[in-house]
């Protein structure tokens, strides 16, 4: 092979080297002056796995391609190159060894990043039964992939607190010493993760300066750990923020990627965390738990009301542990009312005789749903009711979920009275859709195919909080309140 013209190799749009059989340097592009000597007067020199393989070339070896290299630069940044050795040149040219060295990092960056995930994704899912092991890992790397030390801070569930949850630093003596510091709760308004508490997004900070008016625990905690640029995610989980998880190092300050990064990291954890937490719960809170996705379910797969009213009286009567319930039309307060559905003890004459006579408790819950009412949710029990935030949150949810599935049959009642021809029905949905945007009806089109968010950013190449936003006009467009109302409109008038 002839030797390559110089002029070609200076003008290539990647670093390109040229060395002698002896394995002495003999030319360089600028490109290479730039990768691969970044100091004004540097002598270029190859990374170390590409120096091997160009001892290798020389020795006879044959060519060396697509070689793999990761180098933390003296900033602290990471940099990924991938480089080719072939010799070149023969007679009286003599034996020349061409290198060419590209530049990868942002390619291979996005290739570990999604790999990280994965990997903290699956090693999450292995402690998702250890609530301590869980943040524990989160933090540990989190650490290996963005920074020094790692914070993970969780909030108290009346919102003024934050409780260090874990913390990690790849230097061992400052892991101990972080060991002691933030241990007792401190205010969840005050510095940085104040800030991310309250605005629920990320913060980034390329130079921190310890003010005067942070608390002495949390600048003592600052000033052990070095911090001096970081980035602080929130833990969103369900619409709640659960808690933040930090990151630091001295240097470099951290780009729009890795804050991007830690925020895919925060919210794959999430998920894990608030799982984690529900794990370490009484039985009888995820028995609830269960109870509500048991309803959910009834009501999206059943068209028929008293079913579906059984079901969801059915879980209130578990996971609430009473004695009966029951579902009426009308006015609670009157006796111009009828049962709809009933699950244990009959709410009978003689029940109510013992609730008259103090024998047996009552309590009762309007169903109301856009402000207009359909009945009550009634429980009787021989005991008093135990109530509590989660026990009433739990019984409101459902006593919503009964008035949504009254509301949905009676108006597929009425639209069962109208016209059904196929025709006007998909005329009247093409004139209902024709408030659309094209973007959005396409996305109506794939939500009443049943895809998820996640299906639907992948077909229309969005983001799922894109998507997100788009169901969100479509529903306030079309007047309706959720996906399955969305599917029945699609179902009941199919488009020409």
């Amino acid at each position: 092979m002839r030797l390559p013209d110089r002029v070609v190799l200076e003008n290539l749009p990647f670093a390109a080297v040229l060395h002698d059989a002896a394995g002495n340097l003999v030319w360089a592009n600028g490109h290479a002056e730039h990768l691969l000597a970044p100091e004004v007067g540097e002598q270029i020199t190859l990374p170390p796995q590409a120096a091997r393989a160009l001892d290798r070339v020389r020795g006879g070896g044959g060519a060396e391609s697509d070689l793999r290299e990761r180098l933390r630069s003296r900033d602290g940044s990471i940099r990924w190159l991938k480089v080719d050795i072939v010799p070149v040149g023969d007679g009286e040219a003599g034996k020349c060894l061409l290198t060419t060295v590209i530049d990868i990092t942002e390619w291979e960056g996005a290739r570990h990043r999604s790999q990280a995930l994965m990997a903290l994704a699956q090693n999450l899912a292995r402690n998702v039964t250890n609530y301590q092991a869980t943040l524990h890992t989160l933090a540990r790397e989190t650490a290996e992939l963005l920074g020094d030390g790692v914070l993970v801070t969780m909030v108290s569930p009346d919102g003024r607190w934050l409780q260090r949850a874990a913390h990690y630093h790849r230097d061992p003596v400052r892991r101990a010493a972080g060991r002691d510091l933030l241990a007792e709760p401190y205010p969840a308004n005050e510095g940085p993760v104040g800030h991310v508490l309250e605005t629920g997004e990320a913060l980034r900070i390329d130079a921190f300066d310890i003010p005067d008016s942070l608390d002495d625990k949390y600048a003592e905690f600052s000033r052990q750990f070095g911090i001096r640029c970081f980035v602080i995610a929130p833990l969103i989980s369900e619409g709640r923020i659960l808690g933040t998880l930090g990151v630091s190092r001295e240097a470099p300050p951290y780009t729009d990627e890795d804050v991007s990064l830690l925020q895919s990291l925060a919210d794959t954890a999430a998920l894990t965390i608030l799982n984690a937490r529900l794990q370490a719960e009484a039985s009888q809170r995820l028995a609830r738990l269960v109870s509500l996705h048991q309803s959910e379910m009834a009501a999206v797969a059943s068209l028929d009301l008293r079913l579906t009213l059984r079901v969801l009286l059915e879980q209130v009567r578990i996971g609430l542990n009473v004695q009966a319930a029951a579902i009426y039309s009308g006015d609670p307060s009157t006796r111009e009312r009828e049962p709809i559905a009933a699950v244990g003890e009959q709410p009978s004459s003689s029940v109510r005789a013992r609730f008259a006579e103090r024998e047996i408790q009552r309590l009762a819950i309007p169903l109301t749903s856009k402000g207009r009412r359909y009945g009550s949710l009634e429980l009787f029990n021989p005991s008093p009711f135990e109530l509590d935030a989660e026990w009433s949150q739990f019984l409101e949810t459902l006593a919503a979920r009964a008035a949504s599935a009254i509301e949905n049959s009676r108006l597929a009642e009425q639209a069962a009275r109208l016209d059904d021809r196929p025709a006007h029905r998909a005329g009247d949905l093409n004139r209902q859709l024709s408030r659309l945007s094209a973007r959005q009806q396409f996305i109506f089109e794939l939500a009443s195919e049943g895809k998820s968010n996640r299906e639907i950013a992948a077909t229309v190449k969005l983001s799922e909080n894109t998507v997100k936003f788009h169901l969100r006009e479509i529903f306030r467009k079309l007047g309706l309140r959720n996906r399955v109302e969305l599917a029945r409109l699609a179902h009941g008038g199919q488009r020409h």
